[in-house]
């Protein structure tokens, strides 16, 4: 099957879309520091951060904003509650993809920003603001989403091309050893961001592939969605069902930009097409104490 263009807004660095609770995707320009909401096929900026901002996850607040030095919680009138640092003040690392766990905790990925090998790591953050480490020496932390069943979470470390599992502890939320589940080609391109479906699958987007692959939940590749484009950055269902696919421009030259209209936009498969649904969001509920309130001056309303 193949993508239609849905909106050609030229994202540098399109990444991190996420379904809210009101039914609204948020997604984002990494690279440029902009969180947009979209709704009624339409996306509009609702905020400009002053570095990288890899994704947005729903939180009791309002929501979280994975940046480079961690988490910014904001609330819906735009304000900043807090901020947690995840890298401790390393500005050569930062937060990449991210998701909220069943219990309202958050898995989020810390990549380092020139890709170095063996830098990357997956951490678990507590509704107190307390991080565990997770997995050490990962290169390009990316997808995760936890499964239907809330047994496990699924992720993937980029440059080895395999999707992992990681069980969650029913009792307590901890997650426990990556264990391999699928290994995918080298001639489809290197695993970016996925999203999970309700019959235990996951959609896969594939960097520098030009495509989309689903993995159902016995672990076969059984569906493929082509785009005219090879860097596709990361998937999620919006509202309707309709799979949502972020794609960048940032390797292209201006010449070539003005020549590939859907470089960076936003692409989709409606639900009767690729027959797979969606799970509801869940809701972050961390209320770490005693951290320190962002500067204003972080972020910015358009």
């Amino acid at each position: 099957m193949h993508a239609e263009l849905q909106e050609p807004v030229r994202a540098l660095l399109g990444e991190g879309p996420q379904l809210f609770p009101d039914g609204a995707l948020r997604w984002v320009d990494l690279l440029r520091g902009e969180v947009y909401v979209r709704s009624d096929d339409h996306s509009r900026l609702v905020a400009t951060h002053r570095h990288e901002v890899s994704k947005v996850l729903p939180w009791s607040g309002g929501h979280l904003a994975l940046t480079r030095a961690g988490l910014e919680a904001v609330t819906p009138d735009g304000a900043l509650a807090w901020t947690l640092d995840l890298t401790g003040g390393d500005n050569s690392v930062r937060c990449s993809d991210g998701t909220v766990l069943p219990d309202g905790t958050v898995a989020v990925g810390i990549v380092d920003r020139d890709l170095t090998p063996g830098r990357g790591s997956l951490v678990r953050v507590l509704g107190d603001g307390e991080s565990i480490r997770v997995v050490d020496g990962a290169t390009i932390p990316n997808g995760i989403d936890v499964t239907d069943d809330s047994s496990a979470l699924v992720w993937v470390d980029s440059p080895t091309r395999t999707l992992m599992r990681l069980a969650i502890d029913p009792s307590d939320g901890n997650l426990g050893a990556p264990r391999a589940w699928v290994s995918l080609p080298e001639q489809w391109g290197v695993p970016d961001g996925l999203c999970s479906d309700d019959a235990g699958g996951v959609w896969v987007a594939m960097w520098g592939g030009a495509r989309v692959v689903h993995i159902d939940a016995s672990g076969s590749v059984d569906a493929t969605v082509f785009l005219p484009l090879d860097h596709v950055t990361s998937v999620a269902f919006d509202a309707d069902n309709t799979l949502i696919i972020t794609t960048a421009s940032v390797l292209l030259s201006e010449s070539e930009r003005a020549n590939s209209p859907g470089a960076g936009g936003l692409w989709g498969v409606a639900a009767p097409l690729h027959g797979t649904r969606g799970l509801p969001p869940r809701v972050a509920t961390l209320a770490p104490r005693g951290l320190a309130i962002a500067l204003a001056s972080n972020v910015s309303a358009p």
